[in-house]
């Protein structure tokens, strides 16, 4: 009889914090809780949970979400009552929405200038760090400029959905809508792997993204992550932002085997009418993309909307400097490697299959505008990425393309006061479903 619904707002937490400031919990552990971990929000628009640092712990064994900070918007949130300057730092979530099946791990409602690093979240039903939620994450009425400055950085996530949920991201976040963008928000050095949406046992199962800007979420750096083995696509955007000069930025990430492709733009248009000017959706550059699968696998390197109400494609998305390697060499001169949608259809403007694309080589992607100091025929010298190897490392340096060389294995916890093996494995409260980790990617 519970009704679950996104963010579970009516789900109550083993500990609560509420109009907490300056409250720090150092290496507690939480666990067999039937719904949430611990929650820091407010109870009144006259008061504010701020300053607030949960590190050093673990929550393992959670019936419903591990950790919540604040609620989701109403129309009297002020920028100085929502939840502002938390931390969740250096902590291990591991087996969490064994109840509540589509509980994240750490659930963020309307806030800014929140901070979740180094964290180990893994082995739960559903996504890993959200932001708010779509279709919109709306500022409230009077002084509020909605949910920003927020940070997901150096977190390893992985072991997501197993089968049970659809839609969601290891890393999500909803901070736009049809009249306002959230400015400020960063997904930086996560290293994101093996989802499982339950598309392994549904036909219309759908969506184990690694990283999920959903509804019209807009000014999102997305930098330095690697994301590898996801169900999905390696990046979604549903329909990005509404507003012009509010493009998203995918700049120095590695993305690797994903199921059905690499980025996805979906559409943008949400009356299904072109909009009186350009509206640039993401920039797209310096990002290494690493790949298998063909186009007769329905993976497209770039998916969703390729409309661009008659303008010049690059004026829809701009991807520049990637560099693009299928492991059988022969990306470079495949007829089907990209593709755009050079009229409308009826009755979404948007082709919603590939019958409406137009496909090209890599040069013909290169002749639309994108891509044009890309390459499509360079290995990027990982040392070992096949499975079970994971081995992302780049001992020849950086292949070119303006890619800086990061290191993955920052992402994490950096100095685990409990250990990753003191939590004994959470047994499944439902039959779980994998892919295949060495053969469906």
């Amino acid at each position: 009889g519970y009704p679950s619904t996104q963010q579970e707002p009516l789900m109550t937490a083993a500990v609560g914090c509420y109009n907490c400031q300056h409250v720090t919990f150092n290496s507690d552990i939480i666990s067999e809780t039937a719904g949430a971990g611990i929650e820091f929000t407010t109870t009144d628009n006259s008061s504010t949970t701020s300053y607030n640092v949960f590190e050093n712990g673990a929550l393992y064994d959670i019936g419903g979400l591990g950790i919540r900070f604040g609620h989701l918007p109403n129309s009297s949130d002020t920028d100085a009552n929502v939840p502002q300057f938390n931390t969740v730092e250096n902590t291990l979530i591991e087996g969490f929405s064994r109840v509540v099946f589509s509980s994240p791990a750490i659930v963020q409602g309307s806030g800014h200038d929140n901070a979740y690093t180094h964290n180990d979240i893994y082995d739960g039903y559903h996504s890993g760090i959200e932001v708010c939620l779509a279709p919109t994450c709306s500022p409230g009425k009077t002084n509020s400029s909605g949910t920003f400055n927020n940070v997901a950085s150096f977190n390893h996530v992985f072991d997501l959905y197993q089968g049970v949920t659809d839609d969601g991201g290891a890393i999500y976040f909803a901070t736009g809508g049809s009249a306002f963008v959230a400015s400020g928000n960063q997904i930086l050095n996560n290293k994101i792997h093996d989802t499982s949406d339950a598309s392994i046992i549904d036909s219309d199962g759908y969506g184990g993204y690694g990283i999920n800007l959903d509804g019209s979420t807009g000014l999102v750096t997305v930098e330095n992550n690697l994301v590898y083995r996801v169900s999905a696509m390696g990046i979604n955007m549903t329909h990005g932002p509404q507003l012009p000069n509010k493009a998203n930025t995918v700049v120095n990430n590695i993305f690797a085997y994903a199921r059905q492709g690499m980025i996805a733009n979906g559409n943008p248009y949400l009356t299904n009418v072109c909009p009186s000017t350009e509206n640039l959706i993401f920039n797209s550059s310096s990002n290494l993309f690493y790949f298998d699968l063909k186009s007769t696998s329905k993976f497209y390197t770039q998916a969703g909307c390729e409309y661009a109400c008659g303008s010049p494609i690059t004026s829809l998305h701009n991807w520049q400097s990637n560099l693009y390697w299928r492991t059988d060499g022969a990306f470079n001169t495949d007829p089907d490697a990209f593709h755009n949608q050079p009229t409308a259809s009826s009755p979404n403007i948007c082709a919603s299959s590939s019958t409406g694309w137009t496909f090209h080589t890599f040069a013909g992607w290169q002749g639309l505008g994108e891509d044009l100091t890309g390459v499509a025929n360079v290995n990027p010298g990982f040392n070992n990425p096949v499975y079970p190897y994971d081995d992302y490392s780049m001992p020849n340096g950086s292949p070119g393309v303006g890619f800086v060389v990061f290191n993955p294995n920052e992402a994490g916890r950096n100095n685990p006061i409990i250990k990753a093996t003191d939590p004994i494995d959470i047994p499944a409260t439902v039959v779980t479903t994998y892919y295949n980790p060495a053969t469906a990617y």
